[in-house]
């Protein structure tokens, strides 16, 4: 069937997204999408990707900034947008959007999905994938095969996943770690459903190179990629196309799948992460080894309203608007000078200058975002494509304001 190009979308919030996906070549990346309480209303949104950054305004308007090899900035020309840029086709409002490495995903108000840029892998679920008519597409096309309402979709590394009305995940796009979760070869280009969660999911994230769901149990279930522990069961020994349960995580509030690391927020506000405690990704005060089941973020027991987990670093915002981060500090790729790529905190930081005032936090490939409460948006880290938005290629250690957005 040729697939349908989406022409108007809607808007729910989300106060954090990122994620990772690829035109050529297999990354990754992160972003935890949970079912709205009741019809969405429009909301300012990011999602910052693997190079690049999109949002939803509060009229409901895409912009994205950043890298566009692929056209996940949506222009089809220009590699570099260096400042937000309004997407053609969205003059009406979204429900959400998430940002994977080189390809989005948007959810309409009719719960169907659009996605663009990237389809190396069939990341974008319209039919194609890996050919020069296929590669590339700077304008949203409907998902194929999603048999319900989409309520939630959210963009990893290769692959994307959406939650339907219905609590069924259904996944497509690459799978050489089995992260989307089907039993096929290589690619799958259209959705499909992932076994053993055909009802009672309540959230979705996909990863790098894996994929978890928050149960309407409280539990987490995550599969795909195992290599550095990241699904939480205890080992590292091979990746699953089934979903596995994380040992010992109760009473969860939202789950977020990064590149290597995975983090939960408990319902009391706690942090737990596991995958990859390299570079202190963990949060744990020591940044070596892997952690194969939930470990403790230091001095995050509680207080937190939410977490965002990326490529270089993972950061969670305090109730008192506080964003406090760890992991990579500089998030460096691309960027010159030693401190871009030598530093790291192996515990919870507080970034300098959103001591107070955040409202949401996105962890994109080498760069991060967050909302204000005066709507305003700030990014930091990697600059070298124009995905913090100020106009520059310039990068930053220190938050600066997204011009022209929202």
């Amino acid at each position: 069937m040729k697939p349908k190009r989406i022409n108007s979308f809607a808007s729910v919030p989300l106060l954090l997204s990122a994620a990772l996906g690829a035109c050529t070549g297999r990354t990754s990346g992160d972003d935890t999408s949970e079912v709205p309480d009741n019809e969405p209303q429009p909301k300012i949104q990011i999602s910052a990707g693997g190079y690049h950054t999109c949002g939803i305004t509060q009229g409901g308007t895409v912009k994205c900034w950043g890298y566009n090899n692929c056209g996940q900035a949506g222009g089809t020309t220009g590699v570099y947008v260096a400042q937000p840029s309004s997407l053609s086709g969205f003059d009406s409002r979204v429900v959400a959007v998430s940002s994977g490495k080189y390809h989005n995903c948007a959810l309409t108000e009719a719960g169907t999905v659009g996605c663009w840029g990237s389809n190396a892998s069939g990341e974008l679920g319209n039919g194609f994938y890996n050919t020069v008519s296929g590669k590339k597409f700077p304008v949203p096309f409907e998902v194929q095969g999603l048999p319900s309402r989409v309520v939630a979709v959210s963009a990893g590394g290769d692959h994307t996943c959406a939650l339907t009305d219905l609590g069924a995940v259904f996944c497509w796009g690459y799978f050489e770690r089995e992260q989307s979760g089907v039993d096929i070869q290589v690619v799958q280009t259209t959705a499909a459903p992932v076994t053993g969660l055909e009802a009672g999911v309540t959230a979705i994230s996909a990863g790098g190179a894996h994929t978890c769901a928050l149960m309407d149990t409280r539990n987490v279930k995550c599969w795909g990629n195992n290599g550095s522990g990241e699904l939480g069961n205890g080992t590292t020994d091979k990746s699953y196309n089934t979903p596995v349960l994380v040992e010992g995580l109760h009473s969860v509030e939202s789950v977020s799948a990064g590149v290597a690391v995975t983090c939960a927020l408990t319902i009391s506000g706690g942090v737990k992460c596991w995958g990859s405690g390299h570079s202190g990704a963990i949060g744990d005060d020591d940044p070596t080894g892997f952690r194969t089941v939930p470990t403790q973020v230091s001095g995050l027991d509680s207080g937190v309203i939410a977490i965002s987990i990326g490529t270089a670093g993972s950061c969670a915002l305090t109730y008192s608007g506080q964003l406090l981060c760890w992991g990579r500090v500089g998030d460096g790729y691309g960027c010159t000078g030693d401190i871009f790529h030598r530093e790291f905190d192996s515990k919870p930081t507080p970034v300098p200058g959103l001591e107070s005032g955040v409202v949401g936090v996105s962890m994109g490939g080498f760069h991060r975002c967050a909302l204000l409460d005066d709507d305003k948006v700030v990014c930091w880290g990697a600059n070298d494509k124009g995905q913090l938005g100020d106009g520059t290629t310039t990068c930053r250690l220190d938050p600066v304001e997204v011009v022209g957005f929202p």
